[in-house]
């Protein structure tokens, strides 16, 4: 059975949810869930991408091109691929190779430039369930659906997320990040207690803002928890992991690149590394 969020009717199953109003501008409800990354997810993360990359890289690095459906390919390779692929790429061989090797100094670089933390031996990742409040004016949702340009349901994210409507007073309102435990949120007495001390973030409930209204908020979560009241339910709700790992990632792959650009650009400099001013 759907996900159904009272008030509410779904744009995208169990994903996208708008309050069908004559407001001229449209309440939004986005929901996901993810299950958190730790550092030793992101060193893994980044040896998968380099094994896919591995038919594209040049001759000499390429882990034996004919097992990956081919010789390397020459000339330009970042055409087609995604932020962190890119990235990657472009490290020297020498670097690509340390990453795949696991040489120490390369995946505590790694790990020490992502914002995720490190795992505990017997303890399992937590896991989030993530809802999106906000305003996205009717005129602008009829404008993108006639150009046809509304065709998934991350359209909706990006919209809150637009910084013009988000100035112009429209957009995310609300971002509130729920621990789930057995499929299950926590229990509204534990978060009618931290919002009555004003908490916004904890493992337990975090919320985008320094200072919100707790009634306004409370009433949202009186929506999300009605759609959400069993386990069967919960795992319905689209999982974003492993966009959360990418993007975990990311700063790893970015703090490699840059880090190597400069060795390589002061290489090329007559008297770099040498003690010479």
């Amino acid at each position: 059975m759907a996900i159904t969020l009272p008030g509410y009717q779904p744009v995208y199953a169990d994903r996208v949810f708008e309050k069908p109003d004559k407001s001229p501008n449209r309440k939004i409800i986005t929901l996901c869930r993810y299950t958190e990354s730790y550092e030793e997810d992101v060193v893994s993360y980044i040896q998968q991408k380099l094994m896919e990359l591995s038919p594209m890289m040049t001759p000499k690095f390429s882990l034996g091109a004919a097992a990956f459906g081919g010789a390397a390919a020459a000339g330009p390779v970042s055409a087609g691929l995604g932020q962190l692929e890119d990235m990657l790429i472009r490290l020297p061989d020498k670097v690509k190779s340390d990453i795949l090797s696991e040489d120490e100094e390369i995946v505590d670089s790694i790990k020490g430039s992502t914002h995720v933390l490190g795992s505990i031996k017997g303890q399992a990742p937590c896991q989030f369930m993530v809802f999106h409040y906000g305003l996205i004016p009717v005129d602008v949702i009829r404008n993108y659906k006639e150009r046809g340009a509304i065709t998934q349901p991350e359209w909706y994210d990006a919209a809150l997320m637009h910084i013009p409507l988000q100035m112009a007073g429209f957009g995310l309102k609300l971002r509130v990040h729920l621990q789930i435990t057995n499929e299950t949120l926590p229990d509204r007495e534990t978060l009618a207690f931290l919002m009555s001390h004003d908490v916004h973030g904890s493992r337990t409930f975090e919320v985008n803002r320094l200072r919100y209204n707790a009634q306004e908020l409370s009433g949202l979560l009186d929506i999300v928890y009605a759609g959400l009241k069993t386990p069967a339910q919960m795992k319905q709700v689209h999982d974003v992991s492993m966009e959360v790992l990418e993007a975990a990632a990311l700063p790893a792959a970015a703090a490699l690149k840059q880090r190597f650009a400069a060795e390589a650009g002061s290489a090329g400099i007559p008297g770099a590394g040498n003690g010479l001013n």
